[in-house]
C-alpha cells in the first residue's frame, strides 16, 4: 500500500480503506469500512464513485499464519473473496496482489500455469484467495509477485531490514538455498495498471527477469550501497528447523505479462535494487 500510494497518487484520487490501523495522511482520503460487510462495502463503492479497487490486505507473516491458520484464512480468503464479489455486484475492476509461495522447482523460472505447490497455512490460504477471486468475478486482475524497497516506519521491507542492519555494523546471515525474483516496490503500481489499462484478467506474473538467492540479494546491496562484504554470511533454509517450511524456490516468470504489455523487459533483480539508490 505505501508503494501504490506514493506511485500512483500523481495522477489518481486515492480513498485508504482501513479496518483498524488508522493510516494518518494528509494527502489522502481515508474511509473505515467493516471489511467483512459485503454490503457496506458496495455501498462505498457506488458512494464514493470508485473506478479501481486494489486489494493489498493480507496475513504476510508465513509463521503467524501457521500459529494461527484461523486469521489467515479470514483474511487472505475470505476478505479477498468479499472484495471479489463488491466489486462484480459494482462493475469496479480489481487488482488483487497474490504471491509467489506457490512453487519449489530450483532451475526454473515458474509460470503462471506451473503445478502449485503449497506447503504452509500462509501459501494455501493465499491460493484459495486467489481462487476465490476469480471464480467471483473471472475478469479481476491477480498478481503473484514480490518486492521490496524503502516501506512505511511501522514495517520493514526485506531491503530495509538489510540496509538498516549493515548501517548498524550488524552482521546478517542469508540464506544461500532460496531463490526469488523481486520487483522494486515503485515498479509493481506501475506494470499492474498498464496491464489493467489493456483490460487484463485472471493471473500475472510481475517479477524481475532472473531469480537470485536472498544471499546475492544482499551481496548486490552490499556492492552498490559500499557495506563491507564481511558483514554478510551465507545461511540454510535447510537446516532451520525452528521456521515453517516455506518453499527454496520463488522464481516467477514474467514472459506472458511481457508479452501482454508487448515486449520490453522489466530488468534483473540488480537493476532494481540500484532503483534504491536513487533515493539515498
Amino acid at each position: 500500500g505505501h508503494f501504490w500510494l506514493n506511485t500512483m497518487s500523481f495522477k489518481n484520487n486515492i480513498y485508504l480503506a482501513f479496518h483498524k490501523r488508522i493510516l494518518e495522511n494528509n494527502r489522502f482520503n481515508s474511509v473505515k469500512i467493516e471489511f467483512f460487510d459485503l454490503n457496506q462495502i458496495i455501498d462505498e463503492l457506488n458512494k464514493l464513485k470508485i473506478d479501481i479497487v486494489i486489494n493489498l490486505a493480507g496475513i504476510s507473516n508465513v509463521d503467524e499464519c501457521e500459529r494461527n491458520p484461523k486469521l489467515a484464512y479470514k483474511v487472505n480468503q475470505k476478505l479477498a473473496k468479499i472484495l471479489a464479489q463488491a466489486c462484480y455486484k459494482t462493475g469496479t475492476k480489481l487488482i488483487h496482489i497474490s504471491t509467489d509461495h506457490f512453487y519449489g522447482d530450483f532451475n526454473k523460472l515458474h509460470s503462471e500455469d506451473d503445478k502449485t505447490i503449497l506447503l504452509n497455512h500462509y501459501a494455501k490460504s493465499k491460493y484459495a484467495g486467489e481462487c476465490d477471486v476469480l471464480n467471483e468475478y473471472p475478469e479481476a486482475l491477480v498478481c503473484r509477485t514480490n518486492f521490496f524497497g524503502y516501506g512505511p516506519k511501522h514495517r520493514e521491507s526485506f531491503s530495509d531490514w538489510i540496509i538498516s542492519s549493515f548501517k548498524k555494523k550488524r552482521s546478517l546471515y542469508l540464506f544461500d538455498d532460496v531463490l526469488f525474483s523481486p520487483l522494486s516496490g515503485i515498479s509493481v503500481p506501475k506494470y499492474a495498471h498498464k496491464l489493467l489499462d489493456l483490460n487484463a484478467s485472471g493471473i500475472f506474473n510481475l517479477s524481475a527477469d532472473d531469480a537470485i538467492s536472498k544471499y546475492r540479494f544482499g551481496e548486490y546491496i552490499c556492492r552498490y550501497f559500499n557495506f563491507p562484504k564481511e558483514l554478510i554470511k551465507k545461511a540454510s533454509l535447510k537446516e532451520r528447523s525452528d521456521l515453517t517450511r516455506r518453499p527454496l524456490s520463488m522464481g516467477l516468470s514474467n514472459e506472458k505479462a511481457i508479452k501482454f504489455l508487448g515486449g520490453g523487459r522489466f530488468g534483473n533483480v540488480s537493476d532494481h535494487i540500484v532503483l534504491l539508490l536513487e533515493k539515498e
